[in-house]
């Protein structure tokens, strides 16, 4: 079920990177850290960052790595119904919390890829996996989720409405953390068009 709706998404991703020269049926939104004022120290950044990122994406508690100058950068990409999503980042975790959730009005579902060198722990509605570098999860916007490495978190994500996933799978909170076919051809092509749109 979930490998269908994966090929419908990587259809229409590959239709807007199609339209992407002519600059039709896409919106792009990029925050970098690079953008403030540079008399800012890593404290203030920091703070900056996570004010900017709440009002783009939504609000979530985050944390840092200490041990390093804070630097991030995420970029957004809206394309019909769906919304893409790259963030790479001196951030280390990041939780929502069921207040977050509460505050949110969004009910979507994303399938995420974990673009970071190393592995990260994804937790979510009590359950915890370990998401090796290159592969993807089947997360839900509904329920308290987080994900923290040992290293800089660099993620790709693609968030999907319940309008459009329920057309194909009548529970999809059934899939949530299922595993998913690193081997799916419309998985792999799915992350190389994300990649395309967000070059």
């Amino acid at each position: 079920m979930l490998a269908r709706y994966i090929d419908c998404v990587f259809q229409e991703v590959w239709e807007c990177v199609c339209a992407k020269g002519r600059k039709a049926g896409m919106s792009k939104v990029v925050f970098s850290t690079d953008q403030l004022p540079a008399e800012l120290d890593d404290h203030a950044r920091f703070s900056r960052w996570v004010e900017h990122i709440s009002d783009l994406y939504g609000a979530f508690d985050q944390s840092r790595l200490e041990d390093c100058a804070f630097s991030a950068r995420f970029e957004a990409a809206q394309y019909g119904d769906l919304l893409s999503g790259k963030f790479a980042g001196t951030v280390n975790k990041a939780v929502r919390s069921s207040r977050h959730v509460a505050g949110d009005t969004r009910d979507d579902f994303a399938i995420s890829f974990n673009r970071s060198r190393g592995a990260v722990r994804q937790f979510q509605n009590g359950q915890e996996t370990i998401v090796s570098p290159g592969s993807a999860t089947f997360l839900g916007n509904r329920v308290s989720s987080g994900m923290d490495a040992e290293t800089r978190l660099e993620l790709m994500t693609v968030s999907i409405p319940r309008k459009l996933i329920s057309e194909f799978i009548v529970h999809p909170e059934d899939l949530l953390f299922k595993p998913l076919d690193q081997n799916s051809p419309a998985l792999r092509h799915l992350a190389r068009y994300l990649d395309m749109i967000h070059e």
